[in-house]
């Protein structure tokens, strides 16, 4: 067979491969999900993640070093998910104080609907362990959900995007709304419409804050 024929074949092969693969995780992840709505566990069984997706152990351990990397890959999606749905809420607004409520709001309705809810809960009620294992990949993960905040910070504060005081108030803000969610979501209750008020005006309050120092 010509160089050329066999060069083509071994790239076929392995695209087959990687899209074989690519499939692989893909059901790997997506029975993660159902266990852990089905089961609202915060350490889901790896063997009834196996029995979900219908695959072997040695299948698993091809693609994961451990079931926790697993978690880790499903918070990222979640987030990834997440950011794409903030985005498009700021998109919708001019104002920089309003993108600002829209990114806080936004964060608060997976706590206020009730399958976001039973969906996020697991990941935020045993977040630490995954932090103290993945610090590296945790933060990046998270910094797609502080970066929309950026820009309409930099504005309200008239300050560069990149200044230090501003990527530490989005920092402050995201930390302050996602422990919000975590309360919220390991009680199983839901923030009131004053409260939800009350946690924005706090946010652009210290947005005006740093604006002045």
């Amino acid at each position: 067979m010509p160089e050329a024929a066999l060069s083509r074949k071994a790239e076929d092969q392995l695209e087959e491969r990687r899209l074989r693969y690519s499939d692989e995780i893909a059901n790997i992840v997506e029975a993660a999900y159902k266990v852990i709505e089905a089961t609202d566990s915060t350490d889901p069984s790896l063997r009834a993640i196996l029995a979900e997706a219908g695959v072997s152990t040695p299948i698993f351990y091809r693609h994961f070093d451990s079931k926790d990397e697993l978690l880790v890959l499903l918070l990222d999606d979640g987030r990834r998910q997440l950011a794409e749905y903030l985005k498009a809420r700021l998109d919708r607004v001019e104002d920089p104080e309003a993108k600002v409520r829209a990114w806080v709001d936004g964060m608060m309705v997976q706590v206020l609907d009730s399958s976001a809810a039973h969906r996020t809960r697991p990941f935020f009620i045993d977040q630490g362990r995954l932090d103290r294992q993945y610090p590296a990949q945790q933060r990046e993960s998270a910094q797609r959900l502080v970066e929309p905040l950026i820009e309409p910070i930099s504005v309200l504060c008239g300050r560069a995007a990149d200044d230090p005081l501003v990527v530490r108030h989005a920092d402050a803000i995201y930390r302050l709304v996602t422990g919000a969610m975590r309360h919220h979501l390991t009680f199983e209750t839901t923030p009131s419409k004053a409260e939800r008020q009350h946690l924005s005006d706090f946010c652009l309050a210290g947005v005006h804050h740093v604006g002045q120092s």
